[in-house]
């Protein structure tokens, strides 16, 4: 290969063309109106999907054993809309369309899926990762099936313990503490780094256009 070729393909591989497609805060609490006391908070993509065009969401709730004194949170499928799934995940997996398919969700809107139950402990977080199918609002790809079309994320929750200060009933209070939605593909959990990488994939396919005839000119000397 000619140092010509070599250089080109090192800056087609280079970092310049960052995947464009990972969104940021993305995921965020919201009250939810049935639930005044705040015991219930909804957990929601709120700039993946745009308005009208499907919901991915969460229900949260604070939850009093008051036999054995536990809190816990526990956590449902909130809306009736496209096919979504959470997943309790580790930093650093490749969060796919063969991951979805391949592992039970800790919650979904699937009606299938019992409710997850967190107890609270000191300094508790938590790493989730969520898939929405958007190929059943026109998104391409298949309906109910993980695919390349569909977003992939994770979100960070840190927990806090307080105290209701009408009833004294120890209640949980989550908050987001980083997030990534990639839009197509896959992410890396824990990461912004999108799967696979956009500019890598432009990269490595312009690098083999630019590669074979140099490999045709090669054989024809031998």
């Amino acid at each position: 290969m000619s140092h010509r070729l070599l250089a080109l393909a090192l800056a087609l591989l280079s970092p310049a063309g960052a995947p464009a497609a990972v969104i940021l805060e993305d995921a965020a609490f919201s009250p939810f109106p049935l639930s005044p006391d705040g015991a219930t908070q909804l957990l929601a993509l709120t700039k993946s999907i745009p308005s009208g065009s499907g919901a991915c969401g969460f229900f949260f709730d604070s939850v009093h054993d008051e036999t054995s004194g536990t809190v816990s949170t526990r956590i449902n499928g909130a809306f009736i809309a496209e096919l979504y799934k959470l997943f309790v995940v580790p930093p650093g997996v490749v969060f796919d369309a063969a991951y979805v398919a391949t592992h039970e969700p800790v919650a979904s809107n699937t009606g299938t899926t019992p409710p997850y139950l967190l107890p609270y402990v000191p300094g508790q977080s938590s790493l989730f990762a969520y898939w929405d199918d958007r190929s059943a609002l026109g998104g391409g790809g298949v309906v109910n099936a993980p695919d390349a079309v569909d977003l992939y994320g994770w979100v960070a929750i840190d927990y806090t313990l307080d105290e209701d200060p009408v009833t004294f009933v120890p209640t949980i209070s989550w908050s987001v503490r980083d997030n990534a939605t990639a839009a197509g593909g896959g992410i890396i959990t824990g990461t912004y780094t999108q799967i696979p990488e956009p500019a890598a994939g432009a990269a490595l396919a312009a690098f083999a256009a630019l590669a074979a005839p140099a490999v045709r000119r090669r054989r024809r000397v031998g």
